[in-house]
């Protein structure tokens, strides 16, 4: 497979308590969700604007995305945590979504991904 499950690896859940500690605590619930949706937004923009320099001539920073892409888990963790949820319950409602639109033995497929079923997110 891709991805190995390496010694010193950390759960999702893990991280998530982790990084909570760096949560400013003197927000309010509506400022704190504030706080990560406009975060996390600017992160993602951040990353985007990485591979934009790409069409630009510049090489693709990897690490720099990769600390970016952190820095989008840190404010998506602390959104989740708005919603008093993790990061462990999330990624299993999203791998059962993606199990019933793309059955295991099918993959991906575009002809599902263009007809999903009444209801599908």
């Amino acid at each position: 497979e891709k991805y190995i499950r390496r010694q010193g690896d950390m759960t999702l859940t893990e991280y998530q308590v982790k990084a909570s500690r760096t949560i400013p605590d003197d927000m309010d619930h509506d400022s704190r969700l504030r706080h990560a949706i406009f975060g996390l937004v600017s992160e993602v923009g951040e990353v985007a604007g990485i591979l934009q320099k790409s069409y630009q001539g510049h090489d693709i920073d990897r690490l720099r995305i990769l600390h970016e892409c952190g820095d989008v888990l840190w404010f998506l963790s602390d959104l989740i945590g708005c919603f008093d949820s993790g990061l462990e319950e999330v990624g299993k409602m999203n791998i059962a979504k993606l199990e019933k639109r793309y059955p295991i033995e099918e993959g991906f497929t575009a002809y599902r991904s263009l007809h999903r079923q009444e209801g599908d997110l």
